[in-house]
């Protein structure tokens, strides 16, 4: 089952809300039906709502009105940038500069405006260029969550807490400023602005599932459950949010509960009017917790056919078959399927796929960037952190980078031995065994952790003990049949003794086969950093 997020990147949803009230909004339109003023009036209360195609067709119908109404315009155009209308706000934005309808403070909006569109259009640097013309408290909000989305998140605290001086109950810039504290591992300060983003704005969808990651990252699944049923309140027909109070559950060991709660979530009319994409999601998910469990290859298979049926259009199910995919036999499956999903996904938002798709084919050049990159779009991201510490590790040599990226990762709260362990490795590598033996994990309950551990006694000179825990690592692994990963230990172990300053022979390392032809993803990344290490040698 796909897991939970540790959090969802804030969203560009700010709109100027003329009227919450529903009733009243629904009542002037009636009363006032040719009024652009009136329309924009009632998408605003609408999106409160989360009634977005209410609010789209509201929006659309002052956008289509002959009368050039600025402030009406620029309503209906934020509502539509957040709806992901691009194409209808840009019209929008248009109509109002070709009329010159906007002053000097409409002008200061229409770059705000300006900046959202190309924020979605996925340009967030032209964004913060054409923010730096206006410095209104919108300015400041949307430049803050655009500089979390770049990574920014020092710099995104600073400006955040600028705006909300300005306006403290903005829920937006709250909410970006949660993920931003997170970001930096800041959990306390996170937890309570997203505490405060979601109590203002209940019905925000991203606001509300950052407050419920934030809670699972706590330890406290349970209480995420009940963050996400009341936003489920004011969205009873999104099924996604039913897929995720389930992922939680299921995180919280609390597997058959996650199951009843997704049948039951399948048989609904939400599901029945559901996209095919999301239904397929949902399926996989079901199947992914039934009992007994699917084999590994099984799921891969699933996941291609669920991508099959739904054209591709599931970024959810595409990260199912990655993290499924461990082989080169896989490559083929993979290169069509980034190449479909490319048709109907941003590249930025494929990285997962990318790297993968690039380490099966041994481009560990493009691997690496596309791993680093994506690390730094999703600071939350499990295999983000795994995949870029490794590949900066053992291609690109660059342990510094690669302890870097992996502490901050943790200090986000990604609790994981494999990251734990990439981080013991870089810090070893780099000649600092003491402060990577506070990161290496348990070797008795994470295997990988022992020959880890070998290395650290290697640089710390206790070379023969490194060798000893590596032999003891190799023969676990054959024990259990894993005789492939043992011979992977072998190649770590020749590493460790170069990194030592030990000189291997030659023919010691054709012992291991010949690295021009190894095909192997992992072993062939392993021959390239001896190679590497060796011409360091002196």
């Amino acid at each position: 089952m796909a897991g939970v997020a540790d959090a969802y990147p804030p969203g560009d949803t700010t709109v100027e809300h003329v009227d919450g009230d529903l009733l009243q909004a629904r009542a002037f339109v009636r009363a006032h039906p040719d009024s652009p003023t009136a329309q924009a009036r009632l998408a605003s209360s609408e999106i409160s709502f989360g009634h977005r195609l209410s609010a789209l067709e509201a929006a659309q119908r002052v956008v289509a009105h002959d009368t050039v109404d600025a402030p009406a315009l620029m309503v209906a155009a934020q509502i539509l940038v957040a709806l992901g209308e691009v194409a209808s706000a840009q019209e929008a934005l248009h109509k109002l500069l070709a009329a010159d309808a906007t002053g000097t403070g409409s002008r200061s909006a229409a770059a705000v405006l300006a900046a959202r569109i190309a924020a979605h259009q996925g340009d967030p640097h032209e964004a913060l260029e054409l923010l730096s013309k206006s410095a209104t408290q919108a300015a400041l909000a949307l430049k803050g969550v655009l500089l979390v989305q770049v990574g920014r998140y020092h710099d995104a605290i600073r400006v955040l807490r600028e705006a909300l001086r300005e306006v403290p109950d903005a829920p937006d810039a709250l909410g970006a400023l949660g993920y931003a504290y997170a970001a930096v591992g800041s959990v306390g300060k996170a937890s309570r602005a997203m505490t405060a983003a979601a109590v203002l704005d209940p019905a925000d969808r991203s606001a509300g599932l950052n407050l419920a990651a934030s809670l699972i990252s706590q330890g406290r699944a349970s209480d995420a459950v009940a963050a996400v049923d009341r936003l489920i309140g004011y969205h009873p027909n999104d099924i996604g949010l039913e897929r995720f109070a389930a992922a939680a559950m299921h995180a919280d060991g609390d597997t058959a509960g996650a199951l009843r709660r997704l049948r039951r979530a399948k048989m609904s009319r939400a599901a029945r009017n559901a996209s095919a994409a999301r239904r397929e999601e949902l399926g996989l998910d079901i199947l992914l917790l039934d009992i007994p469990p699917l084999a590994r290859s099984e799921v891969f298979a699933a996941a291609a056919a669920a991508l099959q049926r739904c054209d591709h259009r599931s970024e959810t199910i595409a990260r199912t078959l990655v993290a499924t995919a461990p082989t080169t036999k896989d490559l083929s499956t993979l290169e069509t399927a980034y190449g479909e999903l490319r048709q109907h996904h941003d590249t930025a938002a494929l990285l997962f796929l990318e790297s993968k798709v690039a380490f099966l084919r041994l481009e560990f050049d493009r691997c690496t960037e596309a791993a680093v990159e994506w690390a730094h779009r999703e600071p939350f991201s499990v295999e983000a952190h795994i995949t870029a510490t490794y590949m900066l590790s053992l291609h690109a040599g660059d342990y510094r980078q690669a302890a870097q990226l992996g502490r901050a990762g943790l200090r986000r709260g990604i609790h994981n031995d494999t990251l734990r362990n990439n981080v013991a490795f870089a810090l070893a590598m780099n000649a600092k065994p003491d402060e990577a033996a506070r990161f290496l994990p348990d070797p008795s309950e994470y295997e990988p952790a022992l020959a880890t551990a070998g290395l650290i006694e290697a640089v710390r000179g206790n070379l023969d003990r490194g060798i000893a825990m590596y032999e003891d690592c190799a023969r676990r692994l054959r024990d259990k049949g894993h005789h492939d990963l043992a011979d992977l230990v072998g190649l770590h172990r020749v590493l460790a003794e170069i990194t030592a300053g030990q000189t291997i022979p030659e023919d010691r390392l054709t012992g291991f086969g010949d690295s021009a032809a190894v095909t192997d993803p992992d072993r062939a990344i392993v021959w390239g950093a001896i190679a590497r290490e060796r011409s360091r040698q002196p």
